[in-house]
């Protein structure tokens, strides 16, 4: 044996001459690989001026005199590069973003996702992404929805902040189910091909869409000098191995920065991360809406025929309807068999993500993803409450009726009924039934109702709408950014 095993010190030999060499060569080793901090982990190309002892973790994509040296150590010694090849557990600090690096044998992580329970922070509460858990689905419940293609792109919600984009020839069921095993998760959302489509046409695609609005992601600064950069983070699997991609969009679909990935392995879970080095680079060009509108698309795309994709890792500017995928990438809808489970997803601003264990730990509780969602979408059903507008009689055949929102909806919401003529208006104990209810105001904050029927009310007396065709009364209120 002529070297150590951990970090590779050389060993003088019995009778060696020049000893001094091996042994300097040792005290170099040391010095370089012990109480490790590097400048940074996002260099993909060694710095033009770097000083003696300066030391970087090799970011992937890496060229010139670092190719071939990914993830490994560049220290510049004597006026050369040389490189160390880190071991699991082996730690270091970052000093570009103040952070300390643990290589797990694979990859370099945050020292921070290592945490057995989440912590405190604001990775559990600053995600931008809605429903990323995939654990509120107040239109569909567990009900598979169908999407059947045609030649025009079609849009499906989901789940809550969930959107099916597609078109062609296909035919695909979506349904939100129990996370598959070895999905760190409680849900998950399922996309099954019934129907394939061995060849995509130019526009063809299947991609799930998550908008987030403009005030959610307004604090990445996107279309400024100080745009920050985005990480993404996503629990994948797929029957069928092979590379995969998405992209980031903005409203107009006029920028976006496209990405993929690979499945190595059939029905085998796998935690897709782009933070890190690897991170997403933010976009200090383009118009990026931080209002009340779309702030942003998040694209997983499971399909795209090549006008709508683009070359992987840079942004670029595209026309409507946008780059949703990468070029090349593997055709998702080709296979009859073909399913995917996607869960888990959470964006966040800067480079730091957690580990996929921690990931769903770190999801917002269920009752406050569920008050995010009903800015966007608030149903109302026989199944869930009975008695939810209180209103007066204004005539003997007509009531008024109000019931305030469970939050506040990001826009006017629009308004529709199923099975109108099952609501009644409830006064002096006896239930009235009613021929029709419209609505004939609303707010951000306040639905009104009217109730008409044939009656013999007096002007002023108190009620309440009632519901009594169960899960066949509903009214949904709508202010979906899509």
């Amino acid at each position: 044996m002529t070297n150590t095993l951990n970090l590779e010190l050389p060993y003088i030999e019995g009778g060696q001459a020049q000893k001094h060499v091996t042994h300097n060569e040792a005290l170099r080793r040391l010095d370089t690989s012990v109480q490790i901090a590097v400048r940074d982990a996002t260099h993909t190309a060694p710095p033009l001026s770097p000083a003696e002892g300066d030391r970087y973790i090799v970011a992937t994509g890496a060229s010139g005199a670092w190719a071939g040296h990914v993830l490994q150590i560049a220290a510049f010694v004597d006026g050369a590069w040389e490189f160390l090849e880190p071991k699991a557990g082996w730690r270091v600090w970052s000093l570009a973003d103040d952070r300390l690096l643990v290589f797990d044998g694979a990859t370099w992580r945050d020292a921070a996702n290592y945490s057995a329970v989440a912590p405190v922070d604001a990775l559990a509460f600053n995600g931008l992404q809605v429903n990323g858990a995939m654990e509120v689905s107040q239109e569909n419940g567990a009900s598979a929805v169908t999407l059947t293609a045609t030649g025009t792109l079609q849009f499906r919600h989901l789940l809550d902040g969930v959107v099916a984009g597609y078109r062609g020839s296909f035919v695909a069921s979506a349904q939100q189910v129990a996370a598959p095993t070895g999905m760190p998760a409680k849900n998950a959302q399922r996309v099954s091909v019934t129907t394939a489509q061995a060849s995509l046409g130019t526009n063809d695609e299947l991609t799930l869409m998550l908008p987030v609005e403009g005030v959610r992601a307004s604090r990445l600064l996107f279309g400024t000098s100080h745009a920050a950069p985005l990480s993404l983070g996503f629990w994948f699997c797929a029957h069928r191995p092979g590379t995969y991609s998405g992209a980031i969009m903005n409203s107009a679909k006029t920028r976006c920065y496209p990405f993929s990935f690979v499945v190595a392995a059939a029905d085998t879970p796998q935690w897709i991360l782009l933070g890190g080095a690897n991170a997403i680079l933010g976009d200090s060009s383009g118009a990026w809406l931080n209002d009340a509108g779309v702030g942003l698309y998040l694209c997983i795309c499971l399909a795209a025929g090549t006008a709508r994709t683009g070359a992987s890792g840079a942004w670029a500017t595209t026309s409507s309807p946008g780059t949703v995928g990468v070029s090349g990438t593997t055709n998702g809808v080709a296979v009859g068999s073909d399913v995917f489970h996607v869960s888990s997803i959470i964006l966040l601003p800067g480079i730091a993500l957690p580990s996929g264990e921690r990931a769903p730990l770190i999801m917002r509780p269920f009752a406050q993803e569920l008050a995010i969602c009903q800015r966007y979408y608030h149903r109302q059903a026989g199944a869930l409450v009975s008695y939810f507008a209180q209103g007066y009689a204004y005539a003997a055949t007509g009531a008024l009726c109000v019931a305030p929102y469970p939050v506040r909806m990001r826009a006017v919401p629009t308004m529709s009924f199923t099975a109108p003529s099952t609501f009644m208006f409830y006064i002096a104990g006896s239930n009235v039934a009613t021929s029709i209810v419209q609505h004939i105001s609303t707010t951000v904050d306040i639905a009104a109702f009217q109730v008409d029927g044939s009656w013999s009310l007096s002007g002023g007396q108190a009620g309440w709408l009632l519901d009594a065709g169960g899960a066949n009364s509903i009214i949904d209120h709508s202010a979906r950014l899509v």
